[in-house]
């Protein structure tokens, strides 16, 4: 009888604690709609395509919160890497600027009121973010190192945007009305280290146009049309460390992915890959996470991952698998999350 007391007990205590978790959960979410986050007590609401764009909107700093952007832009590891370096970037502007605080370097502008296009915003020293837009300004101070253009309206159709900001080390074309990229486009990007195309309506890409980014570690595609994907697109990218691919239309038959040896992080997920070709990751001898979650993969063949020793985590969840070879593990020795 006692047993039975606990067992009620215990199942009143857990259906309690779920309901308080679950009654945070939604108080969090404030009044904002659903495809925003809630933030600066309620106060404030951020659209969804401003999160995690590495401009903090809110106050309090929780539309870039290192934990919710992990779950974003790769791992966790991916983002405190990038933290870190954000970092020494702020502790090198500050050598000449001397902020009081982190607020200040947000909101301090390096350049004078006059260069920075209408329309436009200077924050972060020398990026420069600008909203309503239909096409891209060009009037950018040249030694502009960071543009932030996500949640406009853009096409691309002039090769030479931007051909003058050869400092330019970020650059953020998100959620704009992309369908199509000049093929150079790029080319006088040297310095180019991150790249957000992501949602956009992509549906192929130039095989030259990333042809002369050698300083390119992040480039995200994902929530494209992407079909017909000639993975020699990326050859060049001998730097490239996370690539981001997934909400497209790839199947990536009979594909295969050139040598990276940076790359750590690919995405694959949401696509209509039916099979993970024995030649597909073979020249990718450094990655270390493998997402292909909801695809139509049903065969997973150990060749496939032969050279992916330092492979350490691999998602494969929501894929119509019903062979597994039985040496599959064999070849994934450093492999602690599947």
């Amino acid at each position: 009888m006692s047993y039975k007391k606990t067992i009620v007990v215990g199942l009143f205590l857990f259906g309690l604690v779920v309901l308080i978790a679950l009654s945070t959960f939604y108080a969090s979410l404030g009044s904002c709609p659903i495809d925003s986050l809630s933030c600066d007590n309620g106060t404030f609401c951020v659209p969804r395509k401003l999160v995690c764009n590495f401009v903090k909107d809110c106050q309090d700093g929780q539309d870039e919160n290192v934990w919710r952007c992990g779950n974003l832009y790769g791992s966790k590891k991916v983002i405190y890497a990038d933290a870190l370096e954000g970092k020494k970037v702020y502790e090198e502007f500050n050598k000449t600027y001397q902020f009081q605080n982190i607020n200040d370097f947000w909101d301090y502008c390096g350049f004078n009121e006059n260069e920075i296009p209408k329309g436009c915003k200077c924050m972060k020293v020398n990026l420069i973010r600008c909203r309503n837009r239909s096409e891209i300004p060009a009037n950018f101070p040249r030694e502009v190192g960071m543009i932030h253009l996500r949640g406009n309206s853009i096409t691309l159709r002039s090769t030479d945007t931007f051909e003058l900001y050869k400092n330019l080390s970020y650059l953020d074309l998100a959620f704009n009305h992309i369908s199509s990229i000049p093929p150079k486009l790029l080319y006088k990007l040297k310095l180019l280290r991150k790249l957000f195309l992501q949602h956009n309506q992509i549906e192929e890409l130039p095989v030259e146009i990333f042809s002369n980014l050698q300083s390119l570690s992040w480039l995200l595609l994902n929530f494209n049309h992407l079909r017909d994907f000639d993975l020699n697109v990326v050859r060049d990218l001998e730097s490239l460390q996370y690539l981001e691919l997934s909400y497209n239309n790839l199947k990536l038959r009979n594909a295969s992915f050139p040598n990276l040896n940076q790359l750590y992080e690919l995405f694959l997920d949401f696509n209509f890959i039916e099979e993970l070709g024995v030649g597909l990751l073979g020249n990718l001898h450094n990655l270390t996470l493998l997402s292909v979650r909801s695809n139509h993969i049903n065969v997973i063949s150990s060749p496939t991952f032969s050279n992916l020793g330092r492979l350490q985590e691999l998602r494969l969840s929501d894929n119509p698998i019903h062979i597994l070879d039985s040496d599959f593990f064999l070849k994934l020795a450093n492999l602690n999350a599947l």
